[in-house]
């Protein structure tokens, strides 16, 4: 049994001429919605994209394939020659025929220049039936998010005598936009034994994106992140994880490239060991980490839907995007189980069990919200169990004085006082707690140490006339823990 995630729907858009009803747009990219959007009882809804990136001529013939994806031919198996979502190939008739082939290379045509009224074959069955195609309108649609001219083909099954016979597709319809090419079709590879729609949702950066590191990791200042997990297939013991980030500043670079965000952390780790002996090991840090998201550096989630992410002879996988009702709503990716490639890449086995290959799923805005890693003995998670973006909040926080004690957070209610602020030539600290031991630390934007040094006392003053204007970060250390505040100069 053939196991498709190909669409049918080149719904690429390729640059022939401009509102004419093209059906493509060259080198474009479009994000397709896979059946009826989601709600509470069904299953997630699925986005997948086209992007044709080849095309070539043979006679007065143009060509054009989609990005290299997965092809898959049974459930443990996945091919990735050269093939597209649309099977070999999508041919363009220089009288503006659209020939779409599905896996028996039988043709699926689709009229782009046809007038209303106009009727023609679709799809011929090998008895003489075959899938009439009738333009029945023009009418201005919801396309995304703007109304556009549509031509709507509807479809009829027909007998060879040309009379009406029952079929899957019959009352169905193929809508062929005049701004943005095909918003309504269904799979070739499957066609004509599937009747999913699919439906353009998004294009140049409007309606659903393709969702990308830059829309996973963007936040604000407050945004309050946390994560439970822990190793859950370990015989001799057990091993909890507790974390939470929350974002204290950030910072963009002039050309907007560049985001660079510095989170108060806080993590624990807790071990407990049954056999041979009881025992126990507690561990917590509290400190600040400083992560880059750089737009031009493109990521492994950036993938579109089920390219291969993979080099023969390496662990390999696919990203897929879609919704659900979990974490209000919000986008999601996910980097689905590892493959194993071969030498000659017509067979990419799929590992079957517990544990055998890494799991990572992101959201927009969010950043990573659940991963499952490949080892089988330990079969380490994380899920991210809250989450607050001001006002938005989703999910049970877990709380801090319970896990560690009244004690062991005492530092978190210490405060930093700086004045004056902004400062200029010299900061005044004032610092609520004990001293004893205690040191400091002042830090930029980038995460580079600028400076150090014993704390004196509860009240003390730090020249920092040499330091550029900016942001930065004080933070007091302690055999309790660390605090940190932000200033600006």
């Amino acid at each position: 049994m053939r196991k498709s995630f190909a669409l049918l729907f080149i719904f690429f858009c390729v640059h022939l001429s401009a509102q004419n009803y093209s059906p493509f747009v060259f080198s474009q990219t479009s994000v397709y919605q896979r059946g009826i959007i989601y709600n509470f009882n069904s299953t997630p809804t699925y986005y997948h994209m086209f992007r044709a990136d080849t095309m070539y001529t043979q006679g007065t013939d143009t060509i054009y394939r989609n990005y290299r994806t997965f092809d898959y031919t049974n459930m443990y198996c996945a091919s990735t020659h050269d093939t597209n979502v649309v099977a070999d190939k999508v041919v363009l008739r220089n009288n503006g025929d659209l020939l779409f082939f599905n896996a028996g290379n039988d043709t699926i045509l689709v009229k782009r220049n046809a007038s209303v009224g106009d009727a023609w074959h679709l799809f011929n069955f090998p008895n003489g039936d075959y899938l009439e195609a009738t333009l029945s309108s023009i009418s201005f649609q919801n396309v995304v998010t703007a109304m556009d001219s549509v031509k709507i083909i509807s479809l009829q099954a027909k007998n060879s005598s040309g009379n009406n016979i029952n079929n899957i597709f019959n009352g169905n319809e193929i809508w062929l936009s005049k701004d943005h090419g095909l918003a309504k079709f269904y799979t070739t590879l499957d066609f004509p034994n599937d009747v999913t729609e699919f439906t353009l949702a998004g294009m140049n950066a409007a309606g659903t994106p393709a969702l990308t590191h830059d829309f996973i990791y963007n936040f604000n200042v407050g945004d309050d992140f946390q994560w439970t997990g822990g190793w859950n297939q370990m015989m001799s013991g057990s091993f909890n994880d507790y974390k939470e980030w929350k974002v204290i500043s950030k910072y963009i670079s002039a050309n907007s490239d560049t985001t660079i965000y510095k989170f108060d952390e806080m993590h624990l780790e807790k071990f407990y060991q049954y056999t041979p002996n009881y025992d126990s090991t507690i561990t917590f840090i509290h400190d600040t980490v400083t992560q880059y998201v750089i737009v031009s550096l493109k990521d492994y989630i950036d993938s579109l839907t089920y390219s291969p992410l993979f080099t023969p002879f390496s662990g390999a996988g696919y990203a897929l995007q879609y919704i659900d009702t979990t974490y209000h709503s919000r986008l999601k990716k996910r980097v689905d189980p590892y493959y194993f490639g071969n030498s000659t890449d017509t067979c990419v086995y799929y590992p079957v069990g517990l544990c055998v290959s890494e799991e990572s799923t992101y959201a927009a805005g969010l950043g990573l919200i659940k991963i499952t890693n490949d080892d089988p003995t330990w079969c380490y998670h994380e899920d991210m169990n809250w989450f607050q973006k001001n006002p938005e909040q989703w999910g049970t926080p877990f709380d801090w004085s319970v896990l560690l004690g009244t004690n062991e957070i005492s530092i978190h209610k210490n405060n930093i006082h700086v004045y004056p602020v902004p400062a200029t030539g010299v900061i005044n600290i004032s610092f609520d707690g004990s001293t004893t031991n205690s040191i400091y630390e002042l830090e930029n934007v980038f995460g580079e140490r600028v400076a150090t040094g014993i704390v004196p006392g509860n009240n003390f003053p730090l020249d920092i006339s040499t330091l550029a204007n900016g942001t930065y970060f004080i933070t007091i250390i302690n055999s309790q823990g660390k605090t940190t505040l932000r200033f600006v100069k």
